[in-house]
């Protein structure tokens, strides 16, 4: 027969592997849902991005100028370039356009973008390229950007 020491040490021995096993299975199943979820987002960004490089080819096979006349940028980002140049060349046109219109809402600023054929998701990575190299300063609630002084 076991001691009743002995005993209480198995008893709680199990409770706290059972424990242990209940909490790894909650984080397993935690990290099953959040990849389920990165990877619908990262398809949905995929057929976004595929879309607008149908739109680009598109306009690029009509013969019609696809230079926006209003981008101080000779070209846009587009095939070809990697990630960084992509979020480098928009933070250009973010940075230019702040020049010309100085305090602008967050918003006007990525709808300018948008209408650029840019994605919302590049160009909120553009400004906060900007924002980290310290060129752009947003408003206390972020509604409102302008360049740096």
């Amino acid at each position: 027969m076991t001691s009743p020491k002995k005993s209480k040490l198995n008893e709680t021995t199990e409770k706290v592997g059972k424990a242990v096993a209940r909490s790894t299975f909650k984080a397993e199943a935690a990290g099953r849902v959040a990849h389920k979820k990165a990877g619908e987002l990262a398809t949905r960004v995929s057929k976004q991005a595929q879309g607008a490089m149908e739109r680009v080819s598109k306009l690029k096979g009509s013969g019609k100028d696809t230079e926006d006349k209003k981008s101080p940028l000779p070209f846009k980002a587009g095939p070809g370039l990697t990630i960084p140049e992509q979020f480098g060349l928009i933070a250009g046109e973010i940075y230019h356009y702040l020049g010309e219109k100085g305090l602008t809402p967050t918003s006007r600023v990525v709808g300018a973008m948008l209408q650029r054929q840019q994605s919302q998701a590049n160009v909120l990575a553009a400004m906060g390229w900007l924002a980290r190299e310290d060129k752009i300063e947003f408003s206390s609630d972020g509604n409102m950007v302008a360049l740096k002084e």
